[in-house]
């Protein structure tokens, strides 16, 4: 449904193209705003727990050196009240911890409660550590327990992320809803703007586009924009009129043509009516010098037998003189 929709109008693959590209675009937007969040998220995060870890090194120096555990263990405990805190250890210069597990650990940071549900109930700190560095549920900081320039231990701090994810996913959220609005603000004023200054004319052209199909070229596009269109719709309308004035002088040169083939037709008639004159003088004509034929030969015929009698009288004559000859 969609697809045709797109297929067959000019607003809908334009607002396709528009979405299209404001989606490339939050995702574009989305992925630098977030890296560049999540950067500075990450620094703050690194400076907090530099802070921390430089504080906490600063009142462990007399608790270590008296080997002071409870000293210890309520530093870090003070400190993993902190919900960006996931553990917060003291070691001394051996590596070995000198704060507790229930104290070191903070047990209701987001990332470390899956960890904790997982592992087993006797874990050892290290564990517990080993499996959220593992788990990547913490960023480590150190600081250095110093006096003067002997290193007496270490202050490690685990900072949670899960923080720093909860604020990018907001980020996003609010980014995708703010696109959404602009998407439909914008679609919105599209689709009016298309309306009058896009679809308007092209239906205009449209429907004198079919009225000139049927045959009726007494409309013309009423356009008066300046921009592409109207000059389309200016086309239109020459052509139409060229169209128009193209069939009336074809309809004045057919008139023509039949007033010649009109006249062509009676002269036709008159040849036709001279040679009928013609032809029945001449079978007249022939019909005399038949007849004058027949007379020739019968005077032909007369002179002959004229020549017979003679020719009969003169010998009678000629045998009436011999007998006279005689006699005498």
């Amino acid at each position: 449904m969609v697809g045709k929709m797109i297929k067959k109008s000019v607003r809908g693959k334009l607002l396709s193209v528009i979405i299209g590209v404001l989606i490339i675009t939050s995702l574009v937007s989305i992925t630098i705003i977030a890296r560049n969040e999540n950067a500075l998220l990450q620094k703050s995060l690194m400076d907090k727990g530099f802070g921390l870890g430089s504080y906490m090194a600063k009142l462990s120096l007399d608790p270590v050196l008296m080997n002071d555990t409870m000293q210890l263990d309520a530093i870090v405990n003070d400190v993993i009240k902190d919900e960006e805190v996931a553990y917060a250890v003291i070691q001394n210069a051996k590596g070995s911890f000198l704060t507790s597990r229930f104290a070191s650990i903070n047990e209701q940071a987001p990332g470390l409660k899956g960890i904790l549900s997982s592992l087993p109930e006797d874990s050892t700190l290290s564990a517990i550590i080993t499996a959220a560095k593992q788990e990547k549920a913490a960023a480590e900081i150190s600081a250095p327990i110093m006096m003067e320039s002997t290193t007496l231990g270490t202050v490690t701090i685990g900072m949670s992320e899960h923080k720093i994810r909860k604020q990018i996913i907001t980020t996003v959220i609010f980014i995708l809803l703010v696109n959404l609005v602009a998407a439909c603000v914008l679609g919105a004023v599209i689709f009016i703007a298309t309306r009058s200054i896009i679809l308007s004319p092209i239906t205009e052209m449209i429907a004198v586009s079919r009225r000139v199909a049927k045959g009726d070229l007494s409309h013309e596009a009423d356009l008066h924009s300046e921009d592409e269109l109207g000059e389309l719709g200016t086309a239109m309308n020459k052509m139409v009129s060229d169209l128009k004035n193209l069939i009336g002088d074809i309809r004045q040169g057919a008139t023509k043509t039949a007033s010649g083939a009109e006249q062509i037709a009676a002269s036709s008639r008159q040849v036709r009516q001279g040679a009928s004159t013609t032809s029945q003088a001449a079978e007249e004509t022939l019909s005399s010098m038949e007849e004058m034929a027949a007379s020739i030969q019968s005077v032909g015929k007369n002179a002959d037998s004229l020549s017979s009698n003679v020719q009969k009288t003169s010998g009678s004559v000629t045998q009436m003189m011999a007998n006279v000859e005689n006699v005498s």
